[in-house]
């Protein structure tokens, strides 16, 4: 009886996540329930411009607490990441050993991998399973300035809430699409003004690489003129449907990495084709790209809605059109969730 009492007393999980992005800030907030995850609220206000590429912090703090009253939200704890150009992460390989003898290799290994001093970051890492018939550990180590990580705890501060947790873009990507994959699956996550490519295996992650072309490159390229990316095999100005195919350089230029990113996961693992790629964030919306893409590197290229979509609403998902650029708060969010769909 008392457990059970226990069970009723107990509140059940609501978490919130902030991403803060280059052109906007995005909130999702996720309760448990039964151990499903249920979507209550996502919304979004244009992000402060930045100052000499740096985050506007007393601006940024104002936006986050619209953000919050906007979304109806009274949580005070909140999860967020930084975002993925400012992060270093470096994959590297070390022999099996114990936890407390691998965070010490860990720390003396960073200053091989990190152009910086590692004095003046937060170094962290993560286990990402064995390499395959190996003893060898895959670890995904990760950097970030101290004073990058400070100043998000005092924007927030200033927000009047506090950072539960700072995660990685990727892992949010991770968490979102690893569920629904069987097989190998790539993760082109296209944002303002960076991108970066996931590539998960069996629901582990085993590639992950940035790339410094975003949406704001394709506007950029195409000189402020409408384009199209219908029929794209044929790249020179053709008419169709009584335009004309326009294909920014940028995004021929993604196409490229994009390709060798693969190219290079495949080069490097043991039957490692990646079967798929799905496509997140706002740059994935523009008319085509999915298409252009897919026939430049070869593979089936488009926008999933993720299984976790289907709960927003309490299930009433078919009122909440998916929205790719919400991809990532919506993966920070689920990052306490114990749900059954990811055990």
């Amino acid at each position: 009886m008392k457990k059970f009492l226990q069970k009723l007393i107990k509140p059940r999980a609501c978490l919130t996540a902030v991403d803060i992005g280059t052109h906007s800030l995005k909130l999702v907030k996720v309760k448990d329930s039964q151990r499903v995850p249920i979507i209550t609220t996502c919304a979004s206000i244009p992000a402060p411009p930045s100052r000499e590429g740096k985050l506007a912090e007393q601006e940024t703090a104002q936006a986050i607490g619209r953000l919050v009253e906007i979304a109806g939200i009274n949580d005070k704890k909140v999860i967020t990441a930084i975002a993925g150009s400012k992060v270093i992460t470096r994959q590297i390989k070390l022999p099996f050993m114990e936890d407390k003898a691998l965070a010490d290799t860990v720390e003396a290994e960073a200053a091989k991998y990190i152009p910086l001093p590692v004095e003046d970051l937060i170094i962290r890492y993560v286990k990402l399973g064995r390499e395959g018939g190996t003893d060898l550990l895959n670890i995904m180590l990760i950097a970030a300035p101290i004073s990058l990580v400070e100043q998000y705890y005092y924007i927030f501060l200033m927000a009047g809430l506090t950072i539960k947790a700072i995660d990685l873009q990727a892992f949010g990507l991770w968490r979102l699409f690893s569920s629904q994959n069987t097989g190998t699956l790539a993760v082109l996550d296209i944002g303002l003004t960076y991108a970066q490519v996931l590539i998960i295996k069996e629901r582990e992650i085993k590639f992950l690489r940035g790339i410094t072309i975003g949406e704001q490159a394709f506007q950029e390229s195409s000189l402020g003129q409408d384009y199209y990316l219908t029929n794209l095999a044929e790249e020179s100005n053709q008419p169709h449907n009584n335009a004309l195919i326009q294909v920014p350089n940028a995004i021929k230029e993604l196409s490229l990495e994009l390709k060798r990113s693969l190219d290079f996961y495949s080069s490097q693992v043991a039957g490692g084709k990646v079967d798929r790629v799905i496509l997140t964030g706002g740059g994935c919306r523009i008319l085509g790209v999915d298409k252009y893409l897919s026939n430049a590197c070869g593979i089936p290229v488009q926008v999933e809605v993720p299984v976790f979509w289907q709960g927003y609403g309490d299930g009433k998902s078919s009122d909440f059109p998916y929205d790719p650029s919400y991809a990532v708060p919506l993966g920070l969010a689920l990052r306490e969730v114990k749900s059954q769909c990811t055990k």
